[in-house]
Formats: structure tokens, C-alpha cells, sequence
């Protein structure tokens, strides 16, 4: 692999797509690259280790302010509650199970409703007019 990287080299080997780069590049998630003699802009390694780490903080679904954050500590401050960013992270994800689950239930009960061949059983459920 070459020191200096396209773009759509980088995309290819991170998986995330042109203008995903371009936005993560914007909002200052990814460092600004520099740019060659024609005005395009030249990736390196470091590039491709911070999309990386981007991906896999994606990946577990950590919102862009922490990732931010994590990058602060990848860049050597001080983990005063580093764990806190993963108990938060369980904690949502416990609750985004709990609401999947309940979902899931609600779907389970749709199924299992009886309705007359006039109507929709999914939409008769959804207006309240269940027939068990």
C-alpha cells in the first residue's frame, strides 16, 4: 500500500463511501488533508487509522460528539471516566433492546390477530380494532 492515498483508494479500503469522508472531513472528525499541485487531495496511513477508528466507534454506535471525544483520548489526554463512555454506550443499548423487544411483542400480536376477509388485520390492530 502506497504512503499517499486517493480517495476512492481510501473508500475502498475503509469501506466508507466518498462523500461519508468528505462529511466526517467537514465537521472535523477526520484530519483536513493535504492537497497536490491539481487540487486533489492527498490521504495517508493516518488518514486511513482515523477512518478506521471511526468505523469501529460507528460500528458500536457511538454518536459523533463521542467520537470526538474518544479521538481526544486516542490523542493522549487524560482518561479521567473513559469507561463512562462505554457504560452510557450499554446503557443505551439496553434500552434501544427493551424498545425493540416491545416492538417485536406489539408485531407478534398483529400476526396473531384474527379479522374478517373485509379488512386489513394490521391495520385494524393499528386503529384499535382487534378481533381475538
Amino acid at each position: 500500500m502506497a504512503n499517499i492515498l486517493k480517495k476512492s483508494e481510501l473508500s475502498c479500503l475503509t469501506g466508507i463511501g466518498g462523500e461519508t469522508i468528505r462529511y466526517y472531513e467537514k465537521i472535523g472528525l477526520l484530519d483536513a488533508p493535504s492537497r497536490d499541485s491539481n487540487g486533489y487531495r492527498i490521504f495517508t496511513k493516518h488518514h486511513l487509522k482515523q477512518l478506521n477508528f471511526i468505523k469501529m466507534c460507528r460500528h458500536l454506535g457511538f454518536s459523533i460528539d463521542t467520537i470526538k471525544q474518544l479521538q481526544r483520548l486516542q490523542n493522549g489526554d487524560t482518561p479521567k471516566h473513559a469507561d463512562e463512555f462505554i457504560q452510557k454506550q450499554l446503557c443505551a443499548i439496553e434500552q434501544k433492546l427493551s424498545e425493540l423487544n416491545t416492538i417485536k411483542q406489539t408485531l407478534m400480536a398483529i400476526e396473531l390477530c384474527q379479522n374478517d376477509d373485509k379488512s386489513c388485520k394490521v391495520v385494524d390492530f393499528l386503529q384499535g380494532n382487534t378481533h381475538q
